[in-house]
């Protein structure tokens, strides 16, 4: 199927059309090749969404997931209409995220992303490259930690970690100088770091 691909000259969006269709093979993990640049970085999310996708549990919702955030990256890359600069994925029951928030698309356009009432216990490291987010709900999930990368959203203003199970914060959360609706309620914290402090 990739040689089939690969034999085809062919425009890349993101509608189904002109995915590489790797779904069904039962693969447990992605071939390597997809780090050669004979393959766009769009394709690249598309097929790391599609496995994602496949690889969901029962009473996961990833193939809504899927669709809502290529409604996403379809604003973004269609001239006519506004790039949509948020993504709702909430109570969809999932249990993971997919690793692709590092793409240029992401960064340069993603502001607000709810994933909130979902299942997650952690999230993506790639979640830290979203340089522009000013809005990240992530209450009512499973979740122990977060990623040292999270100080890394100098943007954020608000975050809503609420209803989870941490028990910790990054030593340096306080770098988020601009958060404005910091939520840690129904958390199972018995200690913050000193640098909450210079949140105001």
């Amino acid at each position: 199927r990739i040689r089939s691909f690969l034999d085809t000259p062919r425009y890349f969006d993101f509608s189904e059309k002109n995915g590489l269709p790797l779904t069904g093979l039962g693969l447990k993990e992605l071939p390597d090749i997809f780090a050669s640049p004979v393959f766009s970085k769009e394709l690249i999310i598309y097929v790391k969404l599609e496995h994602w996708a496949e690889l969901g549990v029962p009473d996961e919702q990833r193939e809504e997931a899927v669709k809502r955030i290529k409604v996403f990256l379809n604003s973004c890359e269609d001239s006519n209409i506004v790039c949509s600069n948020k993504i709702l994925l909430a109570g969809l029951d999932l249990t993971e995220l997919p690793d692709i928030f590092n793409h240029p698309i992401f960064i340069k356009n993603l502001k607000r992303l709810d994933i909130s009432y979902n299942e997650l216990d952690s999230l993506p490291n790639s979640i830290g490259s979203l340089k522009l987010l000013s809005s990240l709900k992530l209450s009512s999930n499973k979740l122990t930690s977060l990623p040292g990368c999270i100080v890394d959203l100098r943007s954020l203003v608000t975050l809503d970690l609420s209803d989870n199970q941490l028990d910790s914060l990054p030593h340096n959360i306080g770098e988020l100088k601009h958060l404005d609706s910091f939520d840690l309620k129904k958390n199972q914290f018995t200690s913050l770091p000193d640098s909450i402090g210079d949140l105001k």
